[in-house]
Formats: structure tokens, sequence, C-alpha cells
């Protein structure tokens, strides 16, 4: 039996992939009782299917090859499906580390107490700074105040998404942590039912957060420093309106229709006034992507 499964899932991208999975196969060497998955998402690239090919015969490797795109969460719920480790580790592809991170992190899960279910370590950009990894629980206040912009000013600590560094420089128990790379305890992963299968992209991660909160505590551990390349600017816009219709659609189902609507004219309120903003600093194209998100959402019902 397994005591660590790390799972990835790909999509092209085959220069990130490669790079991820060279620097997991330096530090397997000194994990013991791990195995890795990956699971392809129906890659076009040729050049992804050759670096899938480098690892196919490789020890404690395995390489699941999709038929069609199925989407993060599902992708990830078909993986654990042939697993045995205790802890699951799941790994964006675009992340990278020093080698000895993976490790460390590896060998402090080990020694959790078993209310902590989850443990999400620091997520940096390339460029070093900060990424916003982890936050509270949606609820219409902290929601109003995210599509308003005015969440890390006015509720800090206690806001959907936590901003402020010095909030990462310490251990604390958050609602949700980004799947970005994310450890969770596998006999709870099964007991909650994982991601949500109906869920192609985006706001899977808040959904199991919610759904691992019922059994334990999420942690955020600060020990670890992983990169993770992420998003252009300008999938960061398209980004943000598909988290609008995640969290829009998550009240729908769960409230009434007044709720939607009042939600859905505050980020409309909140985005419109970034525009505006951008446009009077001088930063046409963020007022422009502002105002193509505006212009989608308007039309969503």
């Amino acid at each position: 039996v397994m005591k660590f499964s790390l799972i990835l899932v790909s999509y092209n991208a085959p220069d990130d992939l490669d790079q991820c999975l060279q620097i997991i196969r330096s530090e397997l060497s000194r994990i013991k009782q791990a195995e890795v998955i990956i699971v392809d998402n129906n890659s076009t690239n040729k050049n992804t299917l050759a670096v899938l090919k480098k690892y196919q015969d490789i020890k404690n490797f395995k390489i699941i090859l999709n038929p069609k795109n199925i989407g993060f969460g599902p992708a990830n719920n078909q993986a654990v499906k042939n697993l045995s480790g205790d802890w699951l580790v799941f790994i964006n592809p675009d992340t990278y580390w020093q080698v000895g991170q993976l490790s460390l992190f590896l060998n402090r899960l080990d020694k959790l107490s078993k209310h902590i279910v989850a443990v999400g370590p620091k997520i940096l950009s390339p460029d070093k700074s900060l990424q916003a990894s982890t936050g509270n629980l949606p609820n219409l206040i902290n929601l109003t105040a995210w599509a308003l912009g005015l969440d890390n000013l006015i509720l800090k600590d206690k806001a959907y998404h936590i901003k402020h560094a010095r909030f990462y420089r310490q251990h604390f128990y958050p609602g949700w942590l980004a799947g970005t790379f994310l450890a969770v305890r596998r006999s709870v992963f099964m007991a909650i039912g994982g991601f949500p299968d109906n869920i192609f992209m985006y706001g899977e991660d808040v959904i199991l957060g919610q759904r691992l909160n019922k059994l334990g505590r999420l942690l955020y551990d600060p020990g670890t420093t992983i990169i993770h390349k992420g998003q252009a600017s300008s999938s960061k816009i398209n980004s943000l309106y598909k988290e609008a219709v995640f969290l829009l659609n998550q009240v729908r189902n769960k409230t009434k229709t007044p709720t939607f609507y009042y939600l859905k004219t505050v980020m409309i309120a909140g985005f419109g006034l970034r525009s505006v903003i951008f446009r009077l600093i001088g930063n046409k194209p963020k007022a422009k992507s502002y105002r193509q998100l505006l212009a989608k959402l308007s039309r969503f019902s």
C-alpha cells in the first residue's frame, strides 16, 4: 500500500508537464511509498504525448489517456479510483519547486493529527509574488465585498479570497484551498465523493472545501513553497467571469431568486467601477477587458 499518491491532470502544455514530472522523478528517490498518476484529457499537442511516453515505463508512474476532455475535477476523481495512497496530492502541471520541497511537504503530512483532512502550501508566481490560494467559504457578505473589490479592505482574514501577504506567513485554517497544489486524506476524499463531477473547471476547489469542512479542518502550511506559472493577464479576466458564473449558480441553487439578482447586480456594479477606474488611470487594455466581462455577465441569466 502506498503512503502518497501524486496526481496530475494534463492538457497540452508539454514543456510545463515535462518540467514538473522531472522534478517529481528527482524527488522520488527521497520519498518512500509514493506513486504518480497522470491523467491526460485528450491533449491535441503531439509533444504532450511524447512527454507522457517518456514516463510510461518508469516504476510507480501510471498514465491514463482519456478519449475526451472531461474537465479538471472529474479527471482527478478518475485518477483516485486507481490509487491506494493514504494522502492524495493534486498537482497542477504548470507548477515547479526547488528539489526537496515536495519531500518536505509529504513528511509534514505524515505528522499531522487526524482532524486535519487537507493541506495547502505557500504558492508564489514565477516573479516570487504571492498567489492568493485560499479563503473563506462564500456567503452573501463576503461575496458582496468581493464583487465590489472591498473584501480585503474591510473583511481581511474573513474574505472569500484572502490576499494580504501577512496571513500567508503563518499556519491558519481556511474554508477552502486552491486545487493548484493540494493534499487530501484519501479516506476523507472518498467519503465526501471527491471533486464535484458536474463542474468542468473553476469553483471545484471551493465546493471541495465545503465538503471537507464537514469532516475535519483544512490547513494552510507556509513551510513549503511552490511556484505556479498561472495564467496570462488576458485569461485572468476570463477566469474572473467563470468564477462569477460559478458563484451565481451556487447562489441560485441554494437560495431564492432575489438573492441571485442581488448578487448579479452587485457584481455588475463592482466590475463596472473597476472598468471606470482603470480608464481614469490610463490602463485602457484592462478597462476594455472589464467592459467585455460586464457585457458577458449582463447576458448571463
